[in-house]
């Protein structure tokens, strides 16, 4: 008798037999029980007519790609911020020097 699966019950399968080898390997029923955990949750909501719970893996990252983004824009006005500042510094020492030059020229010229 052949035994015919979808792929997503082959992976379910797959999951339930590698948390059987862990639990065989640890001695501890930990994964066996999140597994059937998990059977349960999805058994329960489909009884209700609700869909499976699937993890959305595209929205967490939508939404972390757009806190970095946040965070980025915020860093780049810090930045920027501070280029004009040494910006601002070094043209007023410049100024300073070119001021401290000419100065030294004239004193130089006025005996």
């Amino acid at each position: 008798m052949r035994y015919s699966m979808d792929a997503q019950t082959a992976q379910e399968e797959c999951k339930l037999f590698l948390a059987a080898l862990e639990s065989y390997k640890t001695g501890k029923m930990t994964p066996l029980l999140k597994e059937e955990l998990k059977y349960q949750i999805q058994s329960r909501r489909l009884s209700e007519g609700r869909d499976e719970l699937t993890l959305d893996l595209q929205a967490d990252m939508t939404i972390h790609n757009e806190l970095e983004y946040v965070e980025l824009k915020k860093r780049n006005s810090v930045l920027r911020e501070e280029i004009k500042r040494l910006s601002s510094g070094k043209e007023m020492m410049t100024m300073i020097m070119k001021n401290m030059c000419q100065e030294q020229i004239v004193q130089v010229t006025e005996p």
